[in-house]
């Protein structure tokens, strides 16, 4: 990446910052949709350092930081267009042209407001130790389909806050086309907590990400991108969701699941409730689609609703039917409720 549209460049002896009062419109360059662009992109908002003899790229004796009070939106000229297009000379996820990006050590972006970001690369990096982006909530698009790792957040050192301070749920809404990666020195805190907020993707962590799904928001579990083969350090837990404290809603504003990947979702610690729904094969009714649910720990009175759909099935819900027909339906009910693993069972808390 070659540009970087608001940019602090601290030195590694003295700290820099920024503060804007007002809105804030982007676009880098014109690449249309879904197609390659004759550019090498850059970052909308970045702490970035350039080269300098003797400090190393990410080194600060303190803390430098960007605070925009308003929204901030990074689009192209049309909704056919990336507001930052690809870079063609980058392969690997953590050098992507990046919405916001930090890479220098104890850097924070903090944005009070909401953004609206198309961005061929991540939505959001933190690539430096103790760094930290914060968000108020908005939206945020980035390329699916592809065999190279773009993320709607991607914390591979450092922290990433959206809707959230990290303790406290927000109520802004935020919709993430992509998925959300974070290394072991990464960590995401997101909450999905109005009924038109979304995540569409999975939640690769080999870190920490913390997940809150209440009031009918809802969590696609889908890979949206497949890791370049040959990118073997960034690895988070395989290409597969793993959340370490996902917390539901209350009884009535759950937050809802729809598994559609073939690999599991696992979750350290749950609470609240939630709704997890999976397709099954309409021949053959008792072939649910989907991988697991897989939950270690849960809190007291926490609660998982599974549903799947009358799809291949016209009868044997009625104590008249056919006994063959209710046979059939206790089967894919079993099925379904196999989906379900709880490591302490035995504790009676989910």
């Amino acid at each position: 990446s070659l540009t970087n549209a608001i940019w602090v460049d601290p030195s590694a002896s003295t700290t820099s910052h920024l503060t804007i009062n007002a809105p804030v419109s982007i676009t880098i360059a014109e690449g249309e949709l879904g197609k390659k662009a004759d550019s090498w992109g850059g970052n909308g908002i970045a702490i970035r350092k350039t080269n300098r003899w003797g400090e190393a790229s990410n080194s600060a004796s303190g803390a430098s930081s960007i605070e925009i009070n308003g929204d901030v939106k990074i689009a192209g000229k049309t909704n056919q267009h990336w507001g930052i297009p690809l870079n063609p000379n980058n392969v690997y996820s953590r050098f992507n042209n990046s919405g916001i990006l930090t890479s220098v050590d104890k850097a924070a972006v903090t944005v009070n407001g909401n953004v609206d970001f198309t961005i061929y690369g991540n939505g959001i990096t933190t690539n430096a130790k103790d760094s930290s982006v914060s968000v108020k909530g908005g939206k945020i698009v980035v390329p699916k389909q592809m065999g190279y790792g773009y993320y709607a957040l991607g914390a591979y050192q450092g922290t990433i806050n959206m809707n959230t301070d990290g303790a406290t749920p927000g109520e802004s809404t935020v919709k993430l086309d992509g998925d959300i990666f974070a290394l072991k020195t990464g960590k995401v805190n997101v909450a999905l907590t109005t009924t038109d907020s979304y995540l569409n993707g999975i939640v690769d962590s080999g870190g920490t990400v913390n997940v809150w799904l209440q009031n009918g928001a809802q969590w696609t579990n889908h890979a949206q991108n497949a890791r370049y083969a040959k990118e073997t350090e960034d690895i988070g837990a395989g290409q597969q969701s793993h959340v370490s404290n996902l917390v539901g809603g209350t009884e009535g504003k759950e937050g809802v699941i729809y598994q559609k990947d073939t690999t599991p979702i696992k979750v350290d610690n749950y609470s609240g409730n939630t709704t997890v729904i999976y397709k099954h094969d309409g021949t053959t009714p008792t072939t649910i689609n989907g991988g697991d649910f897989k939950i270690t720990n849960a809190a007291e009175d926490s609660a998982i609703t599974l549903l799947t759909d009358s799809d291949g099935i016209t009868s044997g819900f009625a104590d008249t039917d056919d006994v063959a027909d209710r046979n059939n339906v206790s089967e894919v009910l079993n099925k379904l409720a196999n989906k379900l693993w709880y490591a302490n069972h035995n504790n009676g808390k989910l």
